[in-house]
């Protein structure tokens, strides 16, 4: 008996890429209040080690990318890495001039447009 998971979505999702950052949400936002609550490990701490996690298990649903597994982990993760810097460490020196709050969200954004530029870049030169 073959298990289908795409045939839970609702036929207007993108199939496997709606599933995958759904997949990737829960692992990452409910796994760090878990760890949070029970271990009592740090926001920042769990967000990265279970981001990590998370793009190790994500791979695996159907249909499997057409990038290598390495090509797969080493691209997100350095996206995750980014994310998590301009998310966690980076507001903390600038919250002397703004904000923590505000830090943080004026952090995501510029890393998140340049990882948008980044990418229309990479299409319009293939």
């Amino acid at each position: 008996m073959k298990l289908k998971i795409l045939s839970l979505l609702p036929s207007e999702w993108n199939g496997s890429a709606d599933l995958r950052a759904m997949l990737l949400s829960l692992i990452v936002v409910g796994g760090v209040f878990v760890l949070k609550s029970a271990y009592a490990i740090s926001e920042a701490s769990g967000f990265l080690v279970l981001g990590f996690l998370a793009i190790l298990v994500v791979y695996w649903i159907p249909p499997i990318p057409k990038e290598t597994y390495l090509r797969w982990i080493i691209t997100y993760s350095v996206f995750l890495f980014g994310f998590f810097l301009f998310l966690f460490p980076i507001p903390a020196v600038f919250s002397k001039f703004v904000s923590y709050r505000s830090a943080q969200i004026l952090g995501v954004l510029v890393y998140t447009f340049c990882c948008w530029l980044l990418m229309r870049l990479r299409r319009t030169s293939s």
